[in-house]
């Protein structure tokens, strides 16, 4: 598993640290939980993973997590879907197949097994702001069980651009988010934790900083603006939630951390409406667009207008007073379709100017 080889060329250019609180800090940890167990999150965020059993990756959709049949596979054979319409819909592994010949001895989406530094580093996928693919990467990982210390290292260099620090201290700013708890076609299989690491540079909310990775798997205009690199890596799990060993990360992996942005509701319109799971489904809508608006320009957005699908209900926009405005005395529902987080107060300018701001970028919704 371990080459000298692979070890010597290896360096470590950023490293960080996360201290993990002890499990039984939280109210649903099973009894008999303490000593040595520690948590990465809230044990109720790995519910869907309870009373499953992990199962080989060509055994399961690759879009959607069902059992999956030969009968629909990629021609590489390595990729393989439970219907005719999830292979249609799979707009990953286009992006990583590595063809017939070659799968037979490298899967998609990875990295040659004999180049794995040593036995504490695990495959993890990086999302660059400037490239569109995901990006396989070796990150090491090794855990303190007495103090609860993660200490993560990466020679890639990206990742090191990406590290801004927020002060002088020896870690970058990071936020570590658990992906387990978020609705997606994936995650009703997900038997192990999938998280995302996002680094300071998140922060840095202007167009040249746009995830374009994740932008890439959306129409222009149609997700969230995401900025900053982003890695995502994979572990598995004790009974009691608490986080157990790292694992490589694979490709159902990846696309569950995907589809948590791509198929997300706070999103302007809904890319794949036929992967679209969450409760009340989608709806057809009109999209109008301001194509003078900086960010539709810095989205590749190029049509005043477009026919889109739609959450047909939104958890944040319908809540504030501007949203409730835009519905009186209409045939049609109004809702932002503003991409950036803004928001929406409702206050009454002098000159309307917010209502004006809310109003250029425009979702109608069928009545």
């Amino acid at each position: 598993m371990s080459s000298s080889h692979g070890q010597s060329l290896w360096k470590p250019v950023v490293t960080f640290t996360v201290l993990l609180p002890p499990i039984e800090q939280y109210s649903m940890a099973e009894k008999g939980s303490e000593g040595g167990y520690w948590a990465l999150h809230d044990p109720n965020t790995y519910a869907s993973c309870k009373n499953q059993q992990e199962r080989q990756e060509a055994e399961q959709c690759l879009a959607c997590g069902n059992p999956s049949t030969r009968k629909y596979r990629c021609h590489c054979k390595a990729a393989r879907y439970c219907s005719a319409q999830c292979l249609e819909a799979d707009d990953l592994h286009e992006r990583l197949c590595v063809g017939r010949q070659d799968a037979k001895t490298k899967p998609a989406f990875s990295l040659p097994l004999e180049s794995r530094p040593s036995n504490n580093h695990f495959l993890a996928a990086l999302l660059p702001v400037d490239g569109s693919n995901p990006k396989p990467i070796w990150i090491s990982l090794q855990m303190d069980r007495k103090t609860g210390k993660m200490r993560f290292a990466t020679d890639e260099i990206t990742i090191a651009k990406a590290a801004a620090k927020s002060d002088d201290s020896s870690d970058p700013d990071i936020i570590h988010v658990g992906l387990n708890s978020i609705a997606t076609p994936i995650q009703k299989s997900l038997v192990h934790g999938v998280d995302a690491i996002k680094f300071g540079s998140y922060k840095n909310t202007s167009p040249g900083n746009l995830n374009s990775c994740i932008q890439s798997f959306g129409q222009p205009g149609f997700l969230a603006c995401y900025f900053g690199a982003m890695v995502v890596w994979a572990y598995d799990l004790e009974s009691n939630g608490a986080f157990k060993s790292p694992r490589d990360l694979g490709v159902r992996d990846l696309r569950h951390a995907l589809d948590c942005h791509v198929l997300n509701s706070v999103n302007p319109a809904v890319s794949q409406p036929s992967r679209f799971i969450l409760e009340g489904g989608v709806i057809p809508a009109l999209k109008i667009n301001d194509l003078s608006d900086r960010w539709l320009e810095a989205l590749g957005v190029t049509r005043q207008i477009e026919k889109v699908h739609v959450p047909a209900s939104h958890q944040y926009f319908e809540a504030f007073p501007i949203g409730k405005l835009f519905h009186l005395g209409l045939r049609w529902y109004v809702r932002t379709g503003v991409p950036i987080a803004i928001a929406p107060t409702g206050e009454l300018h002098e000159d309307h100017e917010e209502i004006l701001n809310h109003f250029r970028q425009t979702v109608l919704l069928v009545a």
